[in-house]
């Protein structure tokens, strides 16, 4: 989750610095006016964005397929399942998964034979719906969780520019003037 807004930067700076706001709303101005941290920030995005390598249309496909998903289509008119083959593409994505347990027995008679029992199991609509809300802008996004996922970039970075080293209690060093290391 991307974060925008300085509210959300200071929020994930005290959560990593456990300072005052007003010490995180300066130190995140001048950490984001960081060449190194700018630099630091913008591959951090490149790989992350790299490793999804899903659009955001493609990603709503997703969610609206599981907010549609609905069990009654996994099962034929005389009760038992579908076979993967008669499935469409979008009800195979919705499956979370599928436990078959068989047992062995014998009748009466002594004949042998198998009892197969099928438990399917869809993703779940809920977050998916959820999801979906707050796109719509029905629902709020969950600010506390978009600053802990900053916070922990923050903290990151402060890590890799020898920030945080136990000594410093949170105080980034002054910038240097006229330097942009690169």
């Amino acid at each position: 989750m991307e974060l925008s807004g300085k509210a959300n930067h200071t929020k994930a700076y005290q959560m990593v610095f456990d300072c005052k706001a007003t010490t995180a709303k300066t130190n995140v101005s001048r950490m984001l006016t960081n060449a190194n941290v700018r630099k630091y920030l913008t591959r951090a995005r490149a790989r992350v964005s790299r490793a999804l390598e899903m659009t955001k249309e493609e990603i709503l496909y997703e969610y609206m397929n599981l907010g549609k998903s609905n069990i009654a289509g996994y099962y034929k008119d005389d009760g038992g399942l579908k076979s993967m083959g008669e499935l469409t593409v979008e009800q195979q994505l919705a499956i979370h998964s599928i436990e078959v347990d068989e047992h062995e027995y014998k009748n009466k008679k002594g004949k042998k034979g198998v009892t197969r029992k099928v438990k399917l199991r869809l993703h779940t609509k809920k977050g998916a719906l959820d999801s979906l809300a707050k796109i719509k802008g029905m629902m709020k996004p969950d600010v506390e969780e978009a600053a802990k996922s900053f916070a922990r970039v923050i903290e990151e970075t402060a890590t890799l520019l020898g920030i945080i080293d136990g000594k410093s209690k949170g105080k980034l060093p002054e910038p240097t003037e006229g330097k942009d290391a690169g």
